[in-house]
């Protein structure tokens, strides 16, 4: 048999033969048998037999692959460079091929419909999985894993085997479980998160599952604090010897009917951080009603902005109430009764002191020379 390692066939010795030549079996026999042989090693267009050898094509190209399909020849595989080679689907490289990777371009996408198990690492742009992926290596994902609706992304500690997993319901609900425990972590649609384990905050103060307390070395709230419920309380302890000291607690609450409260063993109105700034308490609102208890020495001093005038009053529960009114028009103090009746009169642009009258009896008063005795006009 002559056919050379390019395929290419020549007739053995003895060919070809002269014309009106005699045909013999010394020459024809040999021939046949020599044609018949290279047949035989041919390869059947309709698919008698098999390649005994390896089956080698051209490089081609993406719009015409080496190996393609009769009726679809712009779609096979196509050897681009040294240990290089695409898939290629109409003309389109969808798969890229090489010793040490295998590349999806951008545009194309890749669907794993049943389970899928790598050791080596993964990269993404985008991934759709609708089973299991098991991956051994580093997996990065360059743009978003979609999962379908109910099924879950699981994450597995390959040396102990414990996994934690990310699922999406119906709700658009996003929830961390671990080992297929009770949710860990829930994220809503409406920006919400439900946190079902203690919260801990940069090892700075940690919120507890149970009772809702907030402990912790440091805890700063720079925003506004809702507290809700029929009775909503804000403790703050100080820490004696790691445990909650009881005698350096502050307490703020208030009851359904919105009534306030405060609570301390000593509360202190200070100046702030700005040293030249003075500590000041305000009291505003119509109908505001202030009660609470002097210190040990009796003292209390209340301040109002000028061009106003400043009652304090003292009430005995049901008996009577007693009003010291500073009259910002005159600069006048009186002492009056439930706010009707005038008892003192002190004036201090005349420097005199004035008992009105009362229950029948004239108008009194005093008057106070340069050595400040008293004596009657």
């Amino acid at each position: 048999m002559s056919r050379d390692i390019n395929g290419n066939y020549t007739l053995p010795s003895g060919n070809p033969v002269a014309p009106d030549t005699l045909i013999e079996s010394a020459w024809a026999n040999s021939t046949m048998n020599d044609i018949a042989a290279a047949l035989s090693d041919s390869l059947s267009r309709s698919g008698q037999g098999g390649m005994l050898a390896p089956f080698k094509v051209a490089d081609g190209s993406l719009i015409a692959p080496g190996l393609a399909f009769t009726n679809e020849p712009t779609s096979g595989l196509y050897r681009e460079t040294v240990s290089t080679w695409w898939a290629v689907a109409a003309g389109v490289g969808v798969m890229k091929f090489t010793p040490t990777q295998v590349t999806v371009p951008s545009g194309v996408t890749l669907r794993v419909e049943g389970p899928f198990s790598t050791a080596n690492p993964l990269t993404f742009a985008s991934l759709t999985l609708t089973d299991t992926l098991t991956v051994g290596g580093i997996t990065t994902f360059n743009n978003e894993v979609d999962v379908t609706t109910g099924a879950s992304l699981k994450l597995k500690n390959p040396v102990n085997t414990h996994l934690w997993a990310a699922k999406v319901d119906n709700a658009n609900k996003l929830s961390f479980s671990y080992d297929g425990g009770t949710p860990a972590l829930e994220l809503n649609s409406d920006n919400s998160a439900l946190f079902y384990g203690s919260l801990n905050v940069n090892n700075k103060f940690t919120i507890d599952a149970a009772t809702g307390a907030i402990s912790g070395t440091t805890g700063v709230f720079s925003g506004q604090v809702n507290i809700n419920g029929t009775t909503a309380w804000l403790q703050v302890y100080g820490r004696t010897s790691g445990t909650h000291d009881i005698s350096n607690r502050f307490t703020a609450y208030s009851d359904t009917n919105g009534t306030a409260f405060i609570s301390a063993y000593e509360l202190t109105i200070r100046a702030g951080l700005d040293a030249s700034k003075a500590g000041v308490a305000t009291f505003s609102s119509t109908g505001l009603v202030v009660t609470g208890t002097l210190d040990t020495s009796g003292s209390i001093a209340v301040t109002k902005a000028s061009g106003n005038s400043l009652a304090f009053s003292l009430v005995q529960t049901a008996i009577v109430r007693w009003d010291i009114v500073n009259i910002a028009t005159s600069g006048e103090l009186r002492i009056t009764e439930s706010g009707v009746d005038d008892w003192l009169k002190i004036a201090k642009t005349t420097g005199t002191v004035t008992l009105p009258a009362l229950k029948g009896v004239g108008t009194r008063h005093v008057v106070a020379d340069a050595n400040g005795l008293l004596s009657a006009p």
